[in-house]
């Protein structure tokens, strides 16, 4: 399961509450079958097809119940199958910067990464800030650290790194991205846009 995966960055994950006193009385057990009642109660009897399943996905959202500035949270939206509405799971780090230096490592991010491959095989995968989204510009889906799917054609510049993740595609980062500044790296990135 995608939560147990991140067991090593989040110790405890708390539902979303009407307040945040709310939210800690309502620990989330990691269990399949817990995860599974949570997702069914989000569904409306009319939201359902003729076969049961749930014409817009099912969506899910939990955080680790830290201050803001320290916590994780992470939602997901999975089983849609409408042009209109998108499959994704986001997880929304910390911007603590102390929490976050340890957090940044290349090592760390790759094994988040490719927690999020191996479980959800996703036709693309980013790690991007707020900072490096804006300067990006408007539709723009290039990040820190990028995911492509096997038989995509890259074409790198020195500056990039591509690592192999095993019965999957490639992760794609900036060698020593946490050193460049957002209007540098976002010059260096856009190159990937013509992939």
């Amino acid at each position: 399961m995608f939560i147990d995966q991140l067991r090593g960055f989040v110790a405890s994950w708390y539902l979303p509450g009407k307040s945040r006193a709310d939210s800690l009385e309502k620990k989330l057990f990691v269990d399949f079958d817990i995860v599974k009642g949570h997702l069914l109660k989000s569904i409306k009897s009319r939201d359902l097809d003729n076969l049961g399943y749930a014409k817009f996905g099912y969506s899910f959202s939990a955080w680790s119940g830290e201050d803001d500035e320290k916590s994780y949270s992470f939602s997901i939206r999975a089983g849609a199958e409408s042009k209109s509405v998108v499959n994704h799971c986001v997880l929304h780090l910390p911007y603590d910067k102390k929490v976050l230096k340890d957090v940044l490592q290349i090592d760390e991010i790759k094994k988040m990464m490719r927690s999020f491959i191996t479980i959800w095989d996703p036709d693309e995968a980013l790690l991007q800030s707020n900072d490096l989204r804006d300067s990006m510009g408007t539709g723009i889906r290039i990040g820190w650290v990028n995911y492509y799917q096997p038989g995509m054609h890259l074409k790198l510049s020195s500056c990039f790194v591509a690592d192999s993740i095993e019965n999957f595609g490639k992760l794609v980062y900036l060698e020593n991205f946490v050193d460049y500044p957002v209007d540098e790296a976002t010059r260096i990135l856009y190159s990937l846009k013509g992939k």
